[in-house]
């Protein structure tokens, strides 16, 4: 997963691999000028240009995948792919 900043008040959540966007963060005022992830990887904090800081649930990693094929698609892996993600 990737996280951006964005001068249009909102912070995104991308996959990283496939580049879609899997959710827009909305909530601040101005700009969003920088974004981390929790140690834990379950939050987001985001801190905005309208001096607020925001913390986001993060949604659990099945969750975003299924978000991620709803949005994608779905498709059989091959067995290249499934040897490679240690599928069989």
């Amino acid at each position: 997963m990737l996280v951006s900043a964005s001068y249009d008040k909102t912070v995104k959540v991308w996959d990283f691999n496939s580049g879609v966007l899997l959710e827009t963060l909305e909530g601040h005022r101005s700009g969003v000028m920088d974004v981390t992830f929790s140690p834990d990887g379950t939050m987001i904090a985001s801190a905005s240009y309208d001096s607020t800081i925001k913390i986001w649930e993060f949604l659990p990693l099945d969750k975003l995948i299924q978000k991620a094929l709803e949005k994608c698609g779905t498709r059989q892996l091959t067995k290249k792919e499934r040897k490679k993600y240690y599928l069989e």
